[in-house]
């Protein structure tokens, strides 16, 4: 039997699971039946970071490259000498955090973009600067961005000017991890000192100071319904954006939730730690908040 491994990212939506792990491949599950329906390699190194759009996936390595595929391998490139932090779209603008303390703005156009720049190929827009230690996590929506740093920081950009509207200190340790609602115009933190913050990004307030998990909170997920937190307690807790109550908590891996994907539409959370995949459904009675475990996800073959 082989000896299971860590996921990283996993997205998913009515039919269907994607996730990526540490042993180089990218894994695709019938969400209703949980059978493994692909099995996709190429990678020489464990892959961090995957994003997918209809039947596009994108995945970035450990190898330092990173792979179009569409079932299978359309296209591959490398990336710079240097690990990405964390990424994340905001419209046709890519974002790099980097461990070189630095935050770099890319306007990335779609091929049948109508934009008016001759090359429609990315190019560097902005490069933020202020901090003193890595960029671990960023998130954002339209011209926001917020970033969470190594040197215990929250900082709310905007995308247009390329300044620092907000600089969020509170948090004792490392901010590994980000989430921006821009509906309800708030964002929150994840950090190694335990704890999760809210804030307000019109204004350097913060609301609510959330406590409960036992390790460092490193994935965290926002919208207008739940604030999800992961941790390295391996327990997913669901809380109120706007009371910072806390809801719920999901108990049932027996490692660190590496990484979470959820969907307040479908009410469902699918979160990975090491050695499995696990499908939660939220419920909601009279005002109470459940989380119910409904299957996991092997790697097993993949159905012809």
């Amino acid at each position: 039997m082989a000896d299971p491994v860590s996921q990283n990212s996993l997205q998913f939506d009515a039919g269907r699971i994607v996730f990526d792990s540490d042993d180089q491949t990218a894994l695709i599950h019938d969400i209703a039946t949980g059978t493994l329906r692909k099995r996709l390699e190429g990678h020489d190194g464990g892959i961090w970071c995957m994003q997918y759009w209809n039947n596009t996936l994108v995945s970035g390595s450990r190898d330092r490259t990173y792979e179009y595929r569409a079932g299978a391998c359309d296209s591959r490139g490398e990336s710079e000498d240097r690990y990405i932090g964390a990424g994340s779209p905001v419209g046709r603008v890519g974002l790099e955090g980097c461990y070189d303390a630095g935050l770099a703005v890319a306007c990335c156009w779609h091929r049948t973009s109508d934009c008016s720049h001759r090359s429609r190929q990315p190019f560097l827009r902005h490069v933020f600067t202020g901090y003193d230690n890595a960029v671990r996590s960023i998130a954002g929506h339209g011209n926001t961005i917020v970033s969470g740093s190594y040197d215990s920081t929250v900082r709310v950009w905007d995308v247009e000017s390329g300044t620092a509207l907000h600089v969020y200190r509170g948090h004792k340790d490392k901010v590994y991890s980000i989430a921006y609602s821009h509906e309800l115009e708030r964002a929150a933190s994840g950090s190694m000192d335990l704890s999760v913050k809210m804030w307000c990004t019109r204004s350097s307030e913060q609301l609510y100071h959330l406590e409960g998990h036992t390790s460092m909170v490193g994935i965290i997920a926002l919208s207008t319904q739940y604030l999800v937190t992961g941790s390295a307690d391996a327990t997913l807790r669901i809380w109120s954006p706007t009371t910072g109550q806390c809801l719920a908590t999901l108990t049932g891996h027996t490692a660190a939730v590496t990484c979470f994907h959820h969907d307040p539409i479908l009410h469902r959370i699918i979160s990975g730690a090491y050695g499995g995949v696990k499908l939660w459904e939220l419920k909601s009675d009279a005002g109470a908040v459940h989380g119910r475990f409904v299957r996991d996800f092997a790697k097993g073959v993949p159905e012809l």
